[in-house]
């Protein structure tokens, strides 16, 4: 709902208006002319009514909006309820949600008790995670001398996860293209096509057999089998290095980030389970099955910032040397070699090289 805490201030337009009327005024104190006199009337007047119908109870306008998901960067167009529950119809409302730089949008009326639809186009130039998002309501109605301001809070989330990084750069899990299926070595998910099965609520509609579908009236996927590892790894470091401020390797940071993104998304695809270990101010260990769990990590992702170096604890780093592919991301730019002989087996140490 919009802040009680609404301002009007003066336009350009009504500065001007405002000097010639002042000018007017004086002249016609000094020089007693009828004629200066009338004009200075009918500067003044204008004025005077536009600053009397100014529109008061902008702050009575809500903001209706449902939760949002985006990428940095990324184009989305946001649908909008705004109710007037005021008791005077509003005109000529500029709305504008400053945080994701949205273009403006201007609603040309709304009668008092109803409410409008209306959208905007947006994108989130920035990594977060809000509880609530801002929007600005602005009306220079009737002559535009005077322009009334109010705040709409909307408590509602809005995730920005980390800007995903193109798949060629990264490197390609282990393989091995001459493994046969067995008891011993049962199927996992890759490139080659194996079945097809039941689709599942939550799973990626990427993976979709669109034609059997369409012929059954059901929903079917494939299933692809021997080409990825059945459980991989992710190592996000958040730690600075001894003695650098928290502040600086923004860039590294960000780049890091959208390959956690990049590989969850990849691997979850070839519905492969992820063990990951967010090294900050502690270890923290997690396992991502599904697309509930997926979501939990992305928003970890939105949310994170480098700590301060610490010494790892003793075992925190177990099981790592069970993977088949483990990716270490040294987000907070720490690269400390007596930390990486901890581990044993397959690793990719992913850094994008800003400082």
């Amino acid at each position: 709902m919009a802040t009680p805490g609404q301002t009007t201030e003066m336009t350009a337009r009504g500065r001007a208006v405002a000097g010639l009327a002042a000018l007017a005024l004086l002249g016609s104190w000094l020089s007693g002319d009828p004629s200066v006199r009338l004009a200075a009337a009918l500067l003044s007047a204008p004025l005077l009514v536009d600053f009397a119908c100014q529109q008061r109870s902008l702050g009575s306008m809500r903001i209706h909006v449902g939760p949002r998901r985006t990428i940095v960067g990324a184009a989305f167009r946001e649908s909008l309820r705004v109710e007037n529950v005021g008791s005077t119809p509003l005109r000529e409302i500029v709305l504008v949600e400053r945080r994701t730089r949205s273009s403006p949008t201007l609603l040309t009326h709304a009668a008092a008790g109803t409410a409008v639809q209306t959208s905007m186009s947006c994108h989130s130039p920035e990594r977060s995670h809000l509880l609530e998002r801002v929007f600005n309501l602005a009306s220079d109605w009737p002559l535009g001398f005077f322009r009334t301001h109010a705040t709409a809070v909307v408590h509602t989330a809005l995730v920005t996860e980390p800007r995903r990084v193109p798949q060629h750069t990264l490197p390609q899990p282990n393989v091995d293209d001459h493994r046969t299926e067995s008891r011993e070595h049962p199927q996992r998910p890759g490139d080659e096509f194996h079945a097809l099965r039941e689709h599942h609520e939550g799973e990626d509609g990427r993976g979709v057999h669109a034609r059997r579908s369409a012929a059954l009236g059901q929903l079917v996927r494939t299933v692809q089998r021997g080409r990825a590892p059945s459980v991989t790894g992710i190592v996000l470091d958040l730690r600075r290095p001894p003695g650098r401020p928290l502040n600086q390797g923004r860039l590294r940071l960000e780049w890091s980030l959208g390959v956690a993104a990049t590989l969850v998304e990849v691997f979850r695809d070839r519905e492969c389970r992820i063990r990951v270990w967010v090294l900050g101010t502690r270890t923290v260990r997690t396992t991502i099955i599904d697309a509930a769990s997926k979501l939990d990590w992305l928003t970890f992702l939105a949310e994170a910032t480098t700590g301060p170096h610490r010494e790892l604890e003793l075992g925190a780093l177990d099981g790592i040397d069970e993977l088949e592919d483990c990716y270490w991301l040294p987000a907070g730019g720490y690269r400390a070699p007596e930390d990486r002989e901890l581990r044993r087996g397959p690793l990719h140490v992913l850094d994008g090289g800003q400082s």
